[in-house]
Protein backbone atom coordinates (compact mmCIF):
# COMPACT_ATOMS: atom_id res chain seq x y z
CA UNK A 1 0.00 0.00 0.00
CA UNK A 2 1.20 3.55 -0.84
CA UNK A 3 0.09 6.33 1.25
CA UNK A 4 0.02 10.09 -0.08
CA UNK A 5 -0.95 13.27 1.56
CA UNK A 6 -1.40 15.72 -1.38
CA UNK A 7 -0.50 19.21 -0.97
CA UNK A 8 -4.13 21.52 -0.32
CA UNK A 9 -5.29 22.31 -4.33
CA UNK A 10 -1.72 21.08 -5.82
CA UNK A 11 -1.49 18.26 -8.27
CA UNK A 12 0.76 15.14 -6.60
CA UNK A 13 2.76 12.73 -9.04
CA UNK A 14 3.15 9.18 -8.04
CA UNK A 15 5.33 6.42 -9.73
CA UNK A 16 4.33 3.16 -10.23
CA UNK A 17 6.97 0.47 -10.33
CA UNK A 18 6.83 -2.87 -12.23
CA UNK A 19 7.51 -4.40 -15.30
CA UNK A 20 6.50 -5.01 -18.61
CA UNK A 21 4.56 -2.07 -19.00
CA UNK A 22 4.31 -0.74 -23.00
CA UNK A 23 3.89 1.97 -24.50
CA UNK A 24 -0.15 3.02 -24.76
CA UNK A 25 -0.70 1.35 -21.36
CA UNK A 26 -3.58 2.66 -19.46
CA UNK A 27 -4.41 2.83 -15.56
CA UNK A 28 -7.37 1.91 -13.95
CA UNK A 29 -8.55 3.27 -10.64
CA UNK A 30 -11.05 0.67 -8.59
CA UNK A 31 -12.02 -1.10 -12.18
CA UNK A 32 -12.47 2.17 -13.85
CA UNK A 33 -10.27 3.46 -16.86
CA UNK A 34 -8.75 6.32 -15.84
CA UNK A 35 -8.58 9.22 -18.59
CA UNK A 36 -4.86 8.87 -20.50
CA UNK A 37 -4.50 12.71 -19.23
CA UNK A 38 -3.81 11.34 -15.63
CA UNK A 39 -0.94 8.94 -16.51
CA UNK A 40 2.44 8.72 -18.84
CA UNK A 41 4.07 6.13 -19.75
CA UNK A 42 7.82 6.24 -19.50
CA UNK A 43 9.54 3.12 -20.11
CA UNK A 44 8.70 -0.68 -19.10
CA UNK A 45 9.82 -0.25 -15.70
CA UNK A 46 7.69 2.37 -14.23
CA UNK A 47 4.82 4.85 -15.10
CA UNK A 48 3.86 8.51 -13.95
CA UNK A 49 0.63 9.39 -12.31
CA UNK A 50 -0.39 12.81 -11.23
CA UNK A 51 -3.55 12.92 -9.04
CA UNK A 52 -4.88 16.14 -10.33
CA UNK A 53 -6.43 18.53 -7.16
CA UNK A 54 -10.08 18.03 -6.96
CA UNK A 55 -9.99 14.26 -9.30
CA UNK A 56 -8.12 12.13 -6.59
CA UNK A 57 -9.90 13.21 -3.37
CA UNK A 58 -9.01 11.86 0.33
CA UNK A 59 -10.21 11.69 3.98
CA UNK A 60 -9.28 12.00 7.43
CA UNK A 61 -9.61 8.39 7.51
CA UNK A 62 -8.05 7.34 3.67
CA UNK A 63 -9.51 6.81 0.93
CA UNK A 64 -8.25 3.16 -1.11
CA UNK A 65 -7.94 3.36 -4.77
CA UNK A 66 -6.64 0.06 -6.26
CA UNK A 67 -4.81 1.12 -9.18
CA UNK A 68 -3.84 -1.65 -11.84
CA UNK A 69 -2.00 -1.19 -15.50
CA UNK A 70 -3.51 -2.13 -19.09
CA UNK A 71 -1.03 -3.21 -21.51
CA UNK A 72 -2.58 -2.46 -25.25
CA UNK A 73 -2.53 -6.01 -25.64
CA UNK A 74 -5.16 -6.06 -23.02
CA UNK A 75 -2.95 -7.93 -20.18
CA UNK A 76 -3.48 -6.23 -16.64
CA UNK A 77 -0.95 -5.99 -13.72
CA UNK A 78 -1.26 -6.81 -10.46
CA UNK A 79 -3.46 -4.19 -7.99
CA UNK A 80 -1.50 -2.06 -5.78
CA UNK A 81 -3.44 0.00 -3.31
CA UNK A 82 -3.00 3.83 -2.60
CA UNK A 83 -4.26 5.50 0.03
CA UNK A 84 -5.10 9.56 0.02
CA UNK A 85 -5.22 11.34 3.01
CA UNK A 86 -6.98 14.45 3.56
CA UNK A 87 -4.37 15.70 6.14
CA UNK A 88 -1.56 14.52 8.16
CA UNK A 89 -3.44 13.27 10.88
CA UNK A 90 -5.68 10.42 10.29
Amino acid sequence: TCTVYPSNNHNTTVTIHGFGFEEGAVLHSNNETLDPLYNVYVDEGWISLTLYAGHFSGNAHGKQYELRVENPDGKMSNSKNLTIYSNRCP
